[in-house]
C-alpha cells in the first residue's frame, strides 16, 4: 500500500475507485462545483489522485494528467505523485511535457519527488531521479539526499526507515557511504535519531537492527545514546504501539538502561500501553 495516503477515503473518492475507466469521461462532467470546492485542501487533492490512480493501474497516462489538471493539481504536484506510486510512464510523460527546466521539477517542494519516492519504497524512481539530476546539476544531488521536509531532516532516509523499506536505505548507503551516519542522525522535531525512533514506533524490526549494526561499524559509542535518546522514547512508542519484539531487542542492546526505559517519563511504557490496550506489553513490562 501507498504511505502516501491521509486520512480515511470520502464517499466520492470511493466512487472514482469503483467507476469503469471506460464511463469516467462521462462520470467526470457530472461532477459539481460543490464537489470541486471540497478539493480545495493540498491532502484531499493528493489522495482523490491517488485513489484514482492505484484503483485504475491501467488507466491512460493521458487521462490522468487530465484528471489531474481538472482538480487543480499542478504539474510538480503531479510529478511528486508519479514518482510516489512508481508510475515511471507518467515521470516521462510529464517530462516531455514540461515547458519548464527538468530541474525545477525535480526540486519542486525541496525534492518532494524523491522523498516521496523513497517514503514508498520505489527504487526504480530513485535511480531515475539520481541518474537526472547527477546530468543536470550533480553539485545538488548532496542537497536531495539530505533534504528537509516539514519534520525533519534527511527526510528520503527518515521516511523509509519509518516505512520499513530496507532496500531504501541499503540503497543509500551503496550509493552515498559518507552520508550514513549523516542520515542515522536525522533530526525531527524532538531531536536526532528520528530514524530510529520512527521505525521503533512502527515495529520495523529489521530496520532497527540495521540501523543499530551501521551505528555499531561506524560509531559504536553512539548505539546507547542511539537508543537512550529522547528520554528512551523508541521504547515508550514501541510499547503505545504493541511491538513487543521491538522492546526485548532494546533490552537485549542496552540491558544496563531497561530499568531507565521503564521508568522515564513516569513509567510512560506501561502507562501507554494500558491506554492502548496491549496487555502483552503490559505483563511484559510488570
Amino acid at each position: 500500500g501507498c504511505q502516501f495516503f491521509s486520512s480515511n477515503l470520502s464517499e466520492f473518492q470511493l466512487s472514482l475507485m469503483q467507476t469503469a475507466a471506460s464511463d469516467f469521461s462521462h462520470y467526470w462532467a457530472c461532477i459539481d462545483n460543490v464537489t470541486l470546492r471540497s478539493l480545495d485542501i493540498p491532502k484531499n487533492k493528493y489522495n482523490t489522485w491517488l485513489a484514482l490512480a492505484y484503483s485504475h493501474s491501467d488507466m491512460d497516462d493521458a487521462l490522468l494528467i487530465r484528471f489531474a489538471s481538472n482538480i487543480n493539481l499542478s504539474k510538480e504536484e503531479l510529478f511528486k505523485l508519479a514518482a510516489v506510486i512508481g508510475k515511471m510512464s507518467l515521470l516521462n510523460k510529464l517530462i516531455e511535457r514540461h515547458d519548464g527546466k527538468l530541474i525545477n521539477l525535480i526540486s519542486a517542494g525541496n525534492y518532494a519527488a524523491f522523498i516521496g519516492a523513497a517514503g514508498n519504497g520505489q527504487l526504480q524512481v530513485l535511480n531515475y531521479l539520481i541518474e537526472c539530476l547527477t546530468a543536470l546539476a550533480p553539485e545538488k544531488v548532496h542537497v536531495m539526499i539530505s533534504a528537509w521536509d516539514t519534520f525533519g531532516s534527511h527526510a528520503a532516509f527518515r521516511l523509509a526507515s519509518a516505512n520499513g523499506h530496507l532496500h531504501v536505505l541499503e540503497w543509500l548507503e551503496t550509493h552515498y557511504p559518507d552520508s550514513v551516519q549523516a542520515m542515522i542522525l536525522a533530526r525531527d522535531m524532538l531531536g536526532e535519531y528520528a530514524t530510529f525512533r520512527l521505525a521503533s514506533a512502527n515495529g520495523h524490526l529489521h530496520v532497527m537492527e540495521w540501523l543499530m549494526d551501521k551505528t555499531q561499524k561506524r560509531a559504536p559509542e553512539q548505539i546507547q545514546t542511539m537508543i537512550a535518546s529522547v528520554y528512551t522514547i523508541a521504547f515508550r512508542v514501541a510499547a503505545s504501539n504493541g511491538h513487543l519484539p521491538v522492546m526485548e531487542r532494546l533490552k537485549e542492546r542496552a540491558p544496563d538502561n531497561i530499568q531507565t526505559m521503564i521508568l522515564d517519563d513516569d513509567y510512560g511504557a506501561f502507562r501507554v500501553a494500558a491506554g492502548n490496550g496491549h496487555l502483552l506489553v503490559m505483563e511484559w513490562l510488570i
